[in-house]
């Protein structure tokens, strides 16, 4: 396991970039990101060793395959009991969180870090290549998209929601800026884990199905 002693902070959202006009359809319907409980803060923003704020330098095909090992490579940020409490409340209403059972769970949430961003800090930016998914925390960022050749604010996150999984599914560049308009603390997770995570969903979904088609199999 890669465990790392150092921690971040982030902010709260509702809605996400938008998909590429050529995308495939979401994997995962990430609508239902929105969520109404108490603003936190937390100490000063240390960045993990493995945090990098810059472009990724390619991003390269990596499409998801059921036979992908779910569990190797475990990435662990220790976190204070208070910090893990914030965590499980930040996620517990975003949807692709509540397929996972507790030990996926825990998995995913091992993986995640804090990290702060001051007002005016451009967390994501369109056209840079995506390293990471973010679930606010708490404060207020504004999301602009590029419409008629300019950048225009289309959505505020208030304290709640996620972002920036498009870029992450897709490998495609990302397709909005998120700026922070307050201090923020947002929860971030890293590229291969949340792929993992999409991965664990989508199987999630796909034994559900199976199990009610097995189920009508008497009835026909």
């Amino acid at each position: 396991a890669v465990v790392s002693t150092q921690s971040g902070h982030y902010g709260r959202g509702e809605e996400d970039e938008g998909p590429p006009e050529d995308a495939p359809a979401p994997l995962i319907d990430m609508s239902a990101l929105q969520r109404d409980d108490d603003v936190y803060s937390d100490d000063d923003y240390v960045p993990p060793a493995n945090f990098s704020k810059g472009r990724r330098a390619s991003v390269s095909a990596e499409p998801l395959s059921m036979e992908d090992d779910i569990t190797n490579d475990r990435v662990i940020h220790p976190k204070t009991d208070e910090q893990r409490k914030r965590l499980q409340v930040a996620v517990k209403d975003i949807l692709i969180f509540k397929s996972l059972d507790q030990e996926q769970r825990e998995y995913v949430l091992d993986a995640m870090f804090e990290k702060q961003a001051s007002a005016g800090e451009k967390v994501i930016e369109l056209g840079d290549n995506g390293d990471y998914f973010y679930v606010v925390d708490s404060g207020v960022l504004d999301c602009f998209i590029k419409i008629n050749g300019e950048e225009k604010k289309v959505f505020t996150y208030d304290n709640t929601g996620a972002f920036g999984e498009l870029a992450l599914m897709y490998n495609t560049p990302r397709a909005a800026t998120i700026m922070a308009t307050e201090e923020c603390i947002l929860w971030a997770l890293d590229r291969t884990t949340f792929r993992q995570l999409v991965l664990l969903t989508t199987m999630k979904k796909k034994e559900k199905s199976t199990d009610c088609d097995s189920a009508l199999i008497p009835l026909l």
